[in-house]
């Protein structure tokens, strides 16, 4: 199936490149482990031994540009494989907004492993859940280069960056 999200980070648009480039796969793994831990909890689902996070993959492929984005293949699998979970592969598009601002736009597809099997019901459920997933791993990494961006540049860091007021109202912590 088709997932299509995104997020705006308060910095240029070079500065988030420098970061994703800078950071690879060791900078988006843990975002993505967190993701995951997030994701069950909010569907109580059982947690994962700890050991699954040594199998939690972000694969980036070579990135290329689009007109004015930079685009990153990659693929993300959970690392339950045919037991259950997931795989998203798709691109990271990094285009500039303002230019103070930019746009992390995640276009991929995914499969449940469990779907296989499954009912309809389970099938929507398990959509939701990777776009829970997803929405949760793109406001991380907005968080993340948001901070990495500020220490780099030398500026205080501020006490919430825009990613983390938006997850706070999403999650309703006003």
């Amino acid at each position: 199936m088709f997932i299509h999200d995104f997020v705006t980070i308060s910095e240029p648009v070079t500065a988030v490149e420098r970061g994703l480039i800078g950071g690879g796969s060791a900078l988006l793994e843990p975002l993505a482990w967190a993701a995951e831990l997030d994701l069950a909890s909010i569907t109580e689902s059982a947690p994962r031994p700890a050991e699954a996070r040594c199998t939690t993959r972000i694969t980036i492929g070579a990135r290329r540009e689009r007109d004015d984005t930079l685009v990153i293949p990659l693929r993300w699998d959970d690392g339950f494989g045919p037991s259950g979970g997931h795989n998203i592969e798709g691109e990271l598009e990094i285009a500039p907004l303002t230019s103070r601002s930019t746009q992390v736009t995640l276009n991929a597809t995914y499969s449940l492993y469990t779907l296989r099997r499954g009912t309809r019901q389970e099938a929507l459920r398990g959509h939701r859940a990777v776009q829970v997933a997803v929405r949760t791993f793109l406001m991380r990494l907005a968080v993340t280069l948001e901070r990495a961006a500020a220490i780099t540049d030398g500026r205080p860091r501020p006490e919430q960056s825009t990613a983390e007021s938006i997850a706070r109202a999403e999650r309703g912590d006003l």
